[in-house]
Parts: C-alpha cells; sequence; structure tokens
C-alpha cells in the first residue's frame, strides 16, 4: 500500500504523457512497478473483504461496502486505462466530420459523426498593461470598460489614464484605427491619453493585434510603454448537428466547456479555438473521450461513500468505536 500510494505521488507532482523517459517517470501507469503494486493490492484487499463477510452483522456489511468500493475502483481505473481511447477532431463551419485523430492508430472513423452550426463565444473586455520597455509587464489593470460610451480615468503605477474612444473590434492601420463588425481578425483597440510623473501628457491608440492587424502600443517614457491585453474568453460553446449509427439523424445539440454530450458511447467535449480570430474563427477542436470502464468507477465511489456513512452512523461498541 505504501508503495502503491508513492507511485501516485510521483504521478501527482510528474506530468504524465509525452516523450517516454528512461526511468519511466513520465507513464508511470504503463510500468511493471505500477502493476504488479495495483495487483498485490487488489489480491490483498480482495482477501481482506473475503474474510470479513461472515458472519452477517451491520459492521461487517459497512466494512464490506467500503473496502469493496475501494477494490472496484482500484480495478476499473487500471483496466480503463487500458481501454481508453482519446480523439482529437477538427470541425470547420458547415463541415459534415465523423472521423478523428487518435494519438496512436492515427487516423479513426467514429460511430457518430457532427456537423457544426454556429460558435458562440463571450469575451472579457481586453485590460491595460504597463510594461518596461525590455518587455516585462510591470502591472495590469483590473477593472475593466464595455463599451465606447464609458470612458474611464485611472491610474496604473504612476501614470495617470484617461481612456477616450473604445471599439471592440477595430481595424488597426498605420495612420488610423477603423471601427468595423463582422470582419474575422479585428482586435480590440483604445485612444487613451497618459500623463506620465514628468507631467508631458502621451496620447494615441493601442491594441493587442488580431490574425489582419499588427498589435499598437504606446510609449509612454525611455522606460515604459501602454499596451492592451488580448481579450480573454469569458464563455464559448458550439451548437451542432449530430448524426449516430444508432438513429439519430441530425439533432442539434449545444456543446459547452465542461458540458459535453454523449453520444454512442463517446463523450464530446469542446476543447479549444482559433483564439487569435475570435469569435470569427473557422477551426474548432472537439475531444472525444470513450472510457467504457467508467461506470463501474462511479460504482466503487458509491459503495465507499456508503459505507463512509455507515461509519458516521454506526455506534460504539462496548463505549469504544471498534476499530474496522
Amino acid at each position: 500500500m505504501i508503495f502503491f500510494t508513492f507511485l501516485v505521488f510521483l504521478m501527482a507532482l510528474i506530468p504524465q504523457g509525452g516523450h517516454p523517459d528512461p526511468l519511466g517517470l513520465k507513464g508511470i501507469v504503463n510500468t511493471w512497478m505500477f502493476a504488479v503494486s495495483v495487483m498485490f493490492l487488489l489480491v490483498t484487499l480482495g482477501f481482506a473483504i473475503l474474510r470479513r463477510l461472515m458472519p452477517l452483522s451491520r459492521r461487517n456489511i459497512i466494512f464490506t461496502m467500503n473496502h469493496f468500493g475501494l477494490w472496484l475502483v482500484l480495478l476499473a481505473g487500471s483496466l480503463g486505462q487500458a481501454d481508453k481511447e482519446e480523439v482529437i477532431i477538427q470541425a470547420g463551419q458547415d463541415q459534415l466530420v465523423w472521423y478523428g485523430q487518435n494519438e496512436y492508430t492515427g487516423i479513426m472513423e467514429l460511430p457518430f459523426a457532427l456537423e457544426l452550426q454556429e460558435f458562440i463565444v463571450k469575451e472579457y473586455p481586453p485590460r491595460l498593461a504597463l510594461f518596461h520597455q525590455a518587455g516585462a509587464l510591470v502591472k495590469a489593470r483590473g477593472d475593466q470598460w464595455t463599451s465606447v460610451d464609458e470612458p474611464g480615468i485611472f491610474a496604473i503605477d504612476s501614470f495617470d489614464i484617461h481612456v477616450g474612444t473604445y471599439y471592440p473590434e477595430a481595424f488597426v492601420k498605420p495612420d488610423t484605427v477603423l471601427n468595423v463588425r463582422g470582419i474575422a481578425g479585428t482586435a480590440p483597440a483604445a485612444r487613451v491619453r497618459v500623463t506620465p510623473p514628468s507631467g508631458k501628457k502621451v496620447q494615441g491608440w493601442i491594441s493587442p493585434g488580431g490574425s489582419i492587424t499588427p498589435p499598437r502600443s504606446l510609449e509612454l517614457s525611455p522606460d515604459f510603454y501602454l499596451a492592451l491585453l488580448p481579450p480573454e474568453p469569458a464563455y464559448y460553446g458550439a451548437r451542432a448537428r449530430l448524426y449516430t449509427q444508432s438513429g439519430i439523424d441530425g439533432e442539434s445539440r449545444l456543446i459547452e466547456v465542461n458540458h459535453p454530450i454523449k453520444a454512442e458511447g463517446w463523450w464530446i467535449y469542446l476543447q479549444s479555438f482559433d483564439q487569435a480570430m475570435g469569435r470569427k474563427a473557422e477551426r474548432y477542436t472537439f475531444l472525444a473521450v470513450k472510457d467504457p470502464w467508467l461506470p463501474l468507477v462511479y460504482a466503487g465511489l458509491c459503495f465507499m461513500i456508503a459505507g463512509a456513512l455507515g461509519l458516521l452512523f454506526l455506534s460504539p461498541k462496548s463505549g469504544k468505536r471498534e476499530n474496522l
């Protein structure tokens, strides 16, 4: 048990996956050390459970539920590592996709198909940030403005900043900034007026840049410049038509972050999108995961919880709580 716990502790400290290393520390679950420790733990735990099955009593039942739950989680979790499949699906707007990329087998055909209808993304307004000329971030403004109708005056470090105009979507040119909507690759832009400690005001446009617009910053002094950080996504989801071999024909489903959909035994997650293009992204990445042993893991957890609750309400015997 100590050796198994030590291996799990190493897995928590060392990132698993990627290129294998000579000691196998980046793939501990695939080593003989992990296999032997799990097998030994399952055998000894299994005999301990069998020994407490009889005679039937409330204490023995609670012990069996708790420890059988742990045994089931270890067994299903270990076997699930071999049968678990993960497939990366790249999809574009109005493109029907029924295949994905598997890490081990390459292109893999799936028992379902997705046709992306709509991509929904909401972004936080960008933040102002003060940088050293060497590129190191000094301080970022946490408060955010939301539209051109809400200008503000505030301070970052010792610089007083006035936000005059803000465009959520703009096309930045060397000599001007155009307020545009609905064009892919645009970027937010703001016109600011800054009063540095020296008292000499500096003004101009700043933008984080996009796929078709270059970034623009404002030099405040020989040591500092002001920039606009790229907007961070607050929410994104995808609405897609789902087709399955079991008979679902073009049913519209919403796939959100942390809210996957299930089809033919696969869980389908929305993993990422082209953030440089923002809401006008043309390529999206889905992750399809199939783990046939996962229901047994959940069942084992339920047994463990039931056993733990039973221990809480188990009355002491002869004035002392019995060591289970």
